[in-house]
C-alpha cells in the first residue's frame, strides 16, 4: 500500500483505520505515515492525523521516534488544528 495515495484517496474513518492498520503492523509504513503527517501540506497531514493517532494509541513505541516532532508541532502557528489535536492525544 502507497500510504501517502491512500491517505488522500479519502477521507474517511473506515479509511483511517485500514491506514493505521497497516502502519501499525509495518515500521516502514509507519514511517511513510509520519512523512505525511509531517507534511508542510496541509490537507495530507490533516488526513494523516487521524491514523497516526490510531497506530500511535495502540502501538505507542511506534511514536517513540518521533515525539520530538510531536512537541515541535505544538508550538507551530501554521499547523492544521487537527494535527495539533493528533499530537496532543498521542
Amino acid at each position: 500500500m502507497n500510504i501517502r495515495k491512500a491517505v488522500l484517496q479519502e477521507h474517511s474513518k473506515r479509511q483511517a483505520e485500514m491506514i493505521a492498520r497497516v502502519a501499525g503492523e509495518n515500521k516502514n509504513k509507519f514511517k511513510e505515515l509520519m512523512q505525511c503527517y509531517l507534511s508542510d501540506d496541509y490537507v495530507l497531514a490533516q488526513r494523516a492525523g487521524y491514523s497516526v493517532s490510531i497506530a500511535g494509541t495502540q502501538n505507542p513505541s511506534l511514536v517513540f521516534p518521533y515525539i520530538n516532532d510531536q512537541v515541535e508541532i505544538l508550538t507551530k502557528d501554521d499547523v492544521h488544528l487537527a494535527v495539533k489535536r493528533n499530537s496532543l492525544r498521542i
